[in-house]
């Protein structure tokens, strides 16, 4: 079922009602893509659903970023990375079994 427009749309001002059209464009777009995915494309449809897709996008965003000064974002998703590392992984490689070395 397609976005519907927000219920005070009539109300909004004229001023405002320009980028209230453009968030619900951009939903409506994000709608046709999701539902075109699952129809056309199941396998990407399925990992676009992975619950640990938006961790994973982060840890290679901000990994491949530069890294200057205080990389606070990497630091928070990093840490985030090993709270869930169980799942990300698939279990098969504990924390602190990576290279040999013994980390936690």
């Amino acid at each position: 079922m397609p976005p519907p427009l927000p219920e005070n749309f009539k109300d909004v001002k004229a001023a405002e009602r320009g980028y209230t059209k453009y968030l619900y464009r951009r939903c409506l777009v994000h709608y046709h893509y999701v539902t075109s995915t699952a129809e056309c494309n199941a396998l990407h449809y399925l990992a676009f659903n992975d619950p640990l897709h938006a961790l994973r996008g982060r840890l290679f965003e901000q990994a491949s970023a530069p890294w200057e000064s205080k990389s606070f974002d990497l630091q928070i998703v990093l840490i985030k990375a090993m709270e869930r590392w169980e799942e990300l992984v698939g279990g098969g490689v504990g924390r602190g079994q990576v290279g040999g070395g013994d980390y936690e």
